[in-house]
């Protein structure tokens, strides 16, 4: 016995069945069919969307440092390029708390870092403390902070303030 029943040598569906179920089958394999619709639509080259724009270059700046903003108040992206090469190095010595100085000609800004303490770990990385002389054309300033190394190993400034030496 079969389990689809026969009416003479026809289907149940009659002699309409088989012409509707290839137009059935081909109207759900078009779902599923993909080309490309830009040449239909148009071009929009001009769109505008939500993406960030990269920053101009300023005074020979790389777009890198210009998206790297000083988080020592007063310094601006070209003082804190330099400033950064010094605390990576005083942050890396052995603990001798020699400074290391930076120098920006351009601006005419200069300081150096000492490291103080001990490193620690900690679930983040290598963790530090240092103190800072910033000497800037318009004022100086004597901080003190905590610096840890983020995931590719660099130096980044946790926390500063100013230094009470007293």
């Amino acid at each position: 016995m079969s389990l689809l029943p026969y009416i003479g040598k026809d289907w149940v569906l009659g002699k309409a069945g088989l012409p509707a179920a290839l137009s059935f089958c081909a109207a759900l394999g078009a779902c599923s069919v993909s080309m490309p619709m830009g040449s239909l639509i148009g071009s929009h080259d001009d769109d505008q969307t939500a993406s960030v724009a990269q920053p101009a270059q300023q005074g020979g700046q790389t777009p890198q440092a210009a998206m790297d903003p000083s988080p020592i108040a007063g310094l601006q992206n070209a003082d804190w390029q330099q400033a950064k090469i010094a605390l990576a190095s005083a942050m890396d010595g052995d603990g001798d708390g020699a400074a290391v100085s930076w120098d920006n000609p351009t601006s005419g800004n200069k300081g150096s870092f000492v490291a103080i303490g001990e490193a620690y770990s900690t679930d983040t990385g290598t963790c530090r403390g240092f103190r800072a002389a910033i000497d800037r054309t318009d004022g100086n300033d004597a901080l003190q902070g905590t610096a840890c190394t983020d995931k590719p190993g660099d130096w980044v400034i946790t926390d500063v303030k100013p230094w009470n030496k007293g």
